[in-house]
């Protein structure tokens, strides 16, 4: 069913071939997230401010929201036919129908990706089946550069995607620029505790898993944190915040926490929180250029490496404490700290090139 949908979108896309290139058309593609939070708007927001640019956003968004079938005829008819039109498409994920279509000479198609760093594989660099392989290889061939947040990484990324070293451009991660703007605590902690007065005059630990293989291991995943016992032991300290991956679906009661799964700035939250436990998310790359403690809870580390696959071994490589048992999680809790070696060699080996200004880089190289 998917193929049909593909062959439907591309049956448009070659319509809008016909049309004139617009030479002004920016083109910025999110299969999974609609709110352009990511380097999408970051490229967005440094055009803007360069001006003369009109865009187009493509969003995976207007199909899962099945709001009206206007929704329909925007993503498989209307969009497609601007999308063949556009100079410029930055995407933050793999778009697969791109795998059906054939784009006119001087397009220029830079993959953002929406994560940093060099801990889990993805893509082709994973073992995948063979038709996958063959569909995603078609996607990458259209793939004029990719970006990657250091130098050291460029290898593993050229294999993920399928290209040649000289297009996997180090230029730091425009997502990561926001992190290195002025940030006003005050105003925005007082805009958030308006919104969930509990956590009122209280730090804030932030628990951020990300999904797992199985709708019965994302709905185990809260089962491994007692979020009573961490009241009883730090209610008069911090509050709980649960933010759960938009893949995990199965879990619908977070009791004993604040749920922010829905805050729509991840890069608001990150700023506001004090303490970051997570697992394998790659949520922790952005926090640690915050430098403040990040502890990680891989409870099911031996399961989960069964079917997902690391670049590097990931006891040596995160930067901060290690633990697979809640009562150890509790522990590295009760004096979270940084490691200030280690954050620096973290970094520049996964952030190199993330210093604020990644965003303008991108435009500068891939926009001459």
């Amino acid at each position: 069913m998917k193929i049909l949908f593909y062959h439907i979108y591309a049956l448009f896309f070659h319509l809008g071939r016909f049309l004139p290139h617009r030479e002004n058309l920016v083109a910025l593609v999110s299969p999974h997230n609609a709110s352009l939070n990511d380097s999408l708007g970051e490229i967005k927001r440094a055009l803007e401010e360069k001006g003369g640019y009109c865009f187009l956003t493509v969003s995976g968004a207007d199909i899962r929201s099945q709001k009206s079938f206007s929704h329909l005829i925007r993503f498989f008819v209307i969009n497609p036919v601007r999308l063949a039109r556009a100079k410029y498409i930055f995407l933050n994920d793999n778009f697969m129908p791109m795998a059906y279509l054939h784009f006119r000479k001087g397009t220029v198609i830079t993959q953002l990706w929406h994560g940093e760093g060099a801990l889990k594989k993805m893509c082709l660099a994973l073992n995948l089946p063979d038709d996958v392989v063959r569909l995603e290889k078609k996607v990458y061939r259209n793939y004029t550069y990719v970006i990657v947040s250091s130098e050291p990484i460029v290898p593993l990324w050229a294999q993920a995607f399928d290209k040649e070293e000289k297009d996997v451009l180090p230029l730091g991660s425009p997502r990561t620029d926001a992190f290195f703007r002025p940030f006003d605590y005050e105003k925005n902690r007082a805009e958030f505790d308006s919104l969930f007065p509990e956590c009122k005059g209280k730090k804030l630990v932030l628990y951020a898993p990300t999904f797992r293989d199985s709708s019965e291991q994302d709905k185990s995943i809260l089962e491994h944190f007692d979020t009573e016992k961490f009241n009883s032991r730090y209610a008069d300290e911090y509050s709980l915040l649960i933010r759960l991956h938009p893949q995990v679906h199965s879990v619908n009661d977070i009791s004993g926490a604040v749920n922010v799964t829905d805050y729509p700035d991840i890069i608001k939250l990150l700023h506001l929180t004090d303490v970051l436990i997570t697992d394998y998310s790659s949520v922790f790359m952005d926090y640690v250029l915050l430098d403040k403690p990040c502890i990680f809870y891989p409870y099911d580390y031996e399961e989960y490496i069964k079917s997902r696959e690391l670049f590097t071994d990931y006891f040596e490589n995160v930067p901060g404490p290690v633990t697979g048992t809640f009562e150890g999680l509790l522990q590295a809790l009760d004096s979270p700290q940084v490691d200030p070696d280690r954050y620096r060699v973290f970094k520049k080996y996964h952030l190199g090139s993330c210093d604020g200004s990644s965003a303008k880089r991108v435009i500068e190289t891939v926009m001459k």
